[in-house]
């Protein structure tokens, strides 16, 4: 089947050493399908490739699965809020056996809902029976053709998402459902949900872990061949030394090192091969801040602004309000954000984030990786920040949408940033009274803590 791949915050490379990888998710995903529920857990370092390689096994199987794609958020803490936007994205496509499992599940009013059931509900009790409804909802599709749930950046779900997987892998035998779970190891709380689901799920469930490694000189040949685009040449070994020394391995920072040799001329293709053009002038940044800082610099100043705008609103962000925050502060035209942000997804820095074939659903971007968002946030200075997040959050305020899972929250962290302690106080209080009603107690404590 077509399926609502949300474009994630990646190039459109294709997936390299990682075979020993790939194979794992194979095998996992025919034990699912022939044998009982299982979950994969994917783990690494930020850049390690976690997100390319769940993109591609997903990809693989657009065909033979029904395929739900959530992505967990630091800035998006709401309960149930991952699971929604991706039944949301699904609800668009005809997946088989959709109705009828909608139906069971009686679901309807949750997924079209932006918040104003479900995810908003008034007890712990009504998420739990949410979970239940979810839970129904997956094992019914299942019956039609195997479901792949796959749940990115799970180091920062919220619990009751992470409560769903738990009933997942207690579905009956014989029902083909694989869950997937990509996490950063470096950022995960060794007390916290995922680390004790991560334990329950080895005591309960068949579980398959993924630990993705810093790549060799070989792999990053094969990289660099990509990003290059240089299937009819070859890259010669000491470029590949070179790089794969430098961004020690890591895939990421192997994307960025070429793409910042390539644009500053460092790179010549000689017959069929890639080379160094003049090794004694080369200039490789001493750290991935440096290679990043470099290739942001090659913007003009006011896409620079535009992208700071977005960086400080979080990891992606809405056209509408990156152009109602630019005019609040720099006067831009919605033509004049538009050339920008054309700019930064010319030079590969941000993604047109596609939820759906509706074309009148909302424009957003996302960020090409994480750091690329982080260089920009901490080369702000602490009143431009401040500036920002006040902007934003008088955008939000005025424009968003109060039903929205997560509104109360946004408004408090953004005025908070902005030091309107008086609006930043009244919507934490809003934002923490809703999580407790929700059972989500550890995040209504965060709130009350800042209200």
């Amino acid at each position: 089947m077509s399926r609502p791949f949300e474009q994630r915050a990646h190039r459109a490379l294709s997936m390299v050493a990682r075979d020993q990888e790939q194979a794992h998710l194979s095998a996992a995903f025919d034990h699912a399908r022939n044998e009982q529920a299982t979950v994969v857990l994917v783990s690494g370092e930020p850049g390690i490739g976690k997100t390319r390689l769940i993109q591609e096994f997903l990809k693989s199987h657009q065909d033979d699965a029904t395929i739900i794609e959530a992505v967990c958020y630091s800035d998006i803490v709401h309960p149930l809020a991952a699971m929604q936007s991706a039944l949301q994205r699904i609800s668009e496509f005809s997946a088989p056996g959709w109705d009828e499992a909608l139906g069971q599940a009686q679901l309807s009013s949750f997924i079209r809902s932006r918040g104003d059931s479900g995810t908003n509900a008034d007890s712990a009790e009504d998420v739990r029976r949410t979970i239940d409804r979810i839970t129904v909802l997956l094992q019914t599709l299942a019956e039609s053709q195997p479901v792949i749930v796959s749940m990115d950046d799970a180091q920062w779900a919220s619990e009751p998402d992470l409560e769903l997987v738990r009933y997942l892998l207690r579905s009956p035998r014989d029902t083909p459902i694989l869950v997937i779970l990509g996490y950063r190891d470096t950022d995960i709380d060794p007390r916290g949900a995922l680390q004790q689901l991560i334990r329950d799920a080895y005591r309960e469930s068949t579980v398959e872990r993924i630990a993705l490694k810093r790549i060799g000189e070989h792999g990053a040949r094969q990289l660099i061949g990509a990003i290059l685009d240089s299937a009819a040449h070859t890259i010669a070994r000491p470029l590949a030394q070179a790089i794969q020394q430098e961004a020690e391995g890591v895939p990421f920072f192997i994307e960025e090192l070429v793409l910042h040799l390539h644009e500053s001329g460092s790179l010549r293709r000689e017959g069929k091969t890639w080379m160094i053009a003049n090794k004694a002038e080369i200039d490789i940044p001493q750290s991935i801040h440096g290679v990043v800082t470099s290739r942001l610099m090659a913007l003009s100043e006011e896409a620079q602004k535009t992208l700071s705008i977005g960086a400080v609103y979080g990891r992606t962000f809405p056209l509408d309000l990156i152009v109602d925050v630019a005019q609040r502060i720099e006067s831009s035209s919605p033509e004049e954000v538009a050339a920008q942000l054309d700019e930064a997804l010319s030079r590969s820095l941000i993604v047109e984030n596609h939820a759906g074939p509706d074309v009148r659903a909302q424009i957003s971007y996302a960020f090409a990786h994480d750091q690329i968002r982080e260089v920009l946030t901490r080369d702000l200075n602490a009143i431009r920040r401040r500036i920002l997040h006040q902007a934003i959050a008088e955008a939000l305020e005025e424009h968003g949408n109060p039903a929205e899972p997560g509104y109360d929250a946004a408004l408090a962290y953004h005025f908070g940033n902005g030091e309107d302690i008086a609006r930043a106080s009244q919507f934490a209080e809003r934002a923490g009274d809703q999580d407790a009603r929700l059972g989500a107690f550890f995040q209504a404590s965060t709130h009350y803590s800042t209200a």
